[in-house]
């Protein structure tokens, strides 16, 4: 079985990538209703201080507004019955309007995480937002307590799009980087996996 070593400051975890291949096919149906749904600030989301906690009907999800652009998100998604597992998302706003920006969806970008290079990250939406365009990228579904030990361990969390493979950075987005403080995710993450356990439970059980 193979294993994939996602490193950050030192610290390592180690995930199955059969575990992903599995996932894949979930992710793919449940990232295109999940985000329908964020996009359109749900009625019955909740604010904690910092973090914003939604229920939809099928997913619970968590989401951190960055220190730099207040309105770039982690977003920490749920799917009910799979509460053992977390999507990892994260956006980007951009005044830049290159011709070609539409073509970044599906592709993927090089990064740097707490100034750390060698990593990308996948784009899987890009949409007119206010005066640009808000890009959606995916940093893959982990095991939840896994993510949530490791970024517990985190004093901050820095991603930044860097130029690479021939793709440059400045053309696409005019602010580059973006960081979030994740004193409470642990605490975070417990409200996330609560919330999507309650979806999940039977009605018959919730009415009694």
């Amino acid at each position: 079985m193979c294993i994939y070593c996602f490193r950050v400051n030192d610290f390592a975890i180690f995930i199955s990538i059969n575990h992903i291949i599995t996932l894949r096919f979930y992710f793919s149906l449940f990232i295109t209703i999940c985000c329908f749904f964020l996009i359109l600030a749900p009625i019955n989301a909740q604010a904690d201080d910092k973090w914003d906690f939604a229920k939809l009907d099928e997913f619970s999800y968590g989401a951190l507004a960055g220190e730099v652009t207040h309105g770039d998100k982690l977003r920490f998604i749920m799917r009910k019955d799979h509460c053992d597992t977390v999507q990892h998302v994260v956006t980007f706003y951009t005044y830049q309007k290159p011709a070609d920006i539409s073509q970044l969806n599906g592709q993927k970008i090089p990064i740097q995480i707490n100034d750390v290079s060698g990593y990308e990250i996948k784009v899987f939406m890009v949409r007119p937002f206010l005066m640009g365009y808000q890009v959606w990228f995916s940093l893959g579904s982990w095991p939840v307590d896994t993510l949530a030990s490791a970024l517990k361990e985190l004093d901050r969390y820095e991603i930044k799009i860097v130029d690479g493979y021939g793709f440059k950075a400045k053309k696409y987005f005019d602010i580059t980087f973006n960081n979030w403080e994740l004193d409470d995710v642990g605490n975070a993450f417990q409200k996330i996996k609560n919330n999507c356990i309650e979806l999940s439970e039977p009605k018959e059980k919730l009415i009694s």
